[in-house]
């Protein structure tokens, strides 16, 4: 097994066994099951849930993450010989809920990151950016649904490259400085401020507001009022 380390990044050039043990942690595992047998050299295990994984996991095994909300711990990172992320969201908008972020800022575009596992989130090389473009009607919940979708497509061919013994080498990709947190989500739902200012209210509305879910409120004294409530 050889493996380097770059500029905080795991640089895999090449795992010399003939069978490489790779646990995948995705929500997708219907979808990846009926392929994930097909590779010549890696042994594919599926995991939707990351206790399971923990219990399979062995040192020098290759980890995976593709989109699932679950933060890998750091002594699963450290195990693995190699560790990747695979999420919706660009290199534009690391942190939480990217999706709702890029239609607030009325964003041009919106895509995909595939990067190198840190403890700290989205904070790795990247070793892919994929994007594509955003069309006026275009709501957060369709922006995550095109931006699975291609990273469904990015992690089949990341699975083959690594079947293949081919690097996956960091791209001149950068983060964005700042990281969304679930803090700042909750705080821009909150339109008591806002109320009387139409063309702000309706850009939170198209960027925050979900059928079935209580996001965007007002404040009466200690109260919050949601504005839509559950459809």
């Amino acid at each position: 097994m050889r493996l380097s380390l770059f500029d905080n990044g795991f640089l895999f050039a090449a795992l010399n066994l003939s069978e490489k043990r790779v646990a995948l942690l995705t929500t997708r595992s219907a979808e990846i099951a009926p392929w994930a047998k097909s590779f010549s050299t890696l042994k594919l295990e599926l995991f939707e849930r990351l206790f399971e994984l923990e219990e399979w996991f062995e040192t020098g095994d290759v980890l995976l993450a593709h989109n699932t909300s679950q933060i890998v711990p750091s002594h699963l990172l450290q195990k693995a010989s190699m560790a990747l992320n695979i999420h919706a969201g660009p290199p534009e908008f690391p942190g939480r809920d990217p999706h709702h972020w890029a239609v607030y800022r009325q964003a041009k575009e919106y895509g995909i990151t595939a990067h190198f596992m840190e403890e700290k989130v989205d904070a790795g090389d990247i070793i892919e950016a994929i994007r594509f473009p955003i069309q006026p009607l275009d709501t957060p919940l369709a922006l995550l649904h095109k931006a699975n979708d291609l990273a469904l497509n990015c992690m089949a061919d990341v699975l083959k490259r690594i079947d293949a013994n081919q690097p996956l080498l960091p791209i001149p990709e950068s983060w964005a400085p700042y990281k969304t947190r679930r803090r700042d989500f909750l705080e821009i739902c909150d339109v008591t401020e806002v109320w009387d200012d139409v063309e702000e209210m309706q850009r939170r509305i198209k960027a925050f507001h979900v059928p079935g879910h209580n996001n965007l409120y007002y404040r009466i004294g200690n109260e919050r009022v949601y504005l839509f409530g559950r459809d």
